[in-house]
């Protein structure tokens, strides 16, 4: 998607040189946002598989949190 400025909004006239200049800031944006999702796309990040031991831990953490919160609410 190409980037577009205008100068006529703010009340300045533009003369050539100018919209040179701004056509090179505009296509060195978009070549540079073109690049960052490239690299977004070449980046997969594949999780490593969860230790058992450690789903077991954190499982029985929420439990005793259960348990302690109910027995809270029981008194």
């Amino acid at each position: 998607m190409p980037v577009e400025f205008c100068c006529k909004d703010k009340g300045m006239e533009t003369n050539i040189k100018d919209k040179k200049v701004l056509a090179a800031i505009g296509a060195a944006v978009d070549a540079f946002l073109q690049q960052e999702e490239a690299a977004q796309a070449e980046v997969s990040y594949s999780p490593q598989p969860a230790s058992l031991w450690a789903q077991f831990g954190r499982q029985e953490l929420m439990n005793q949190r259960i348990y302690c919160q109910l027995r809270m609410i029981r008194y």
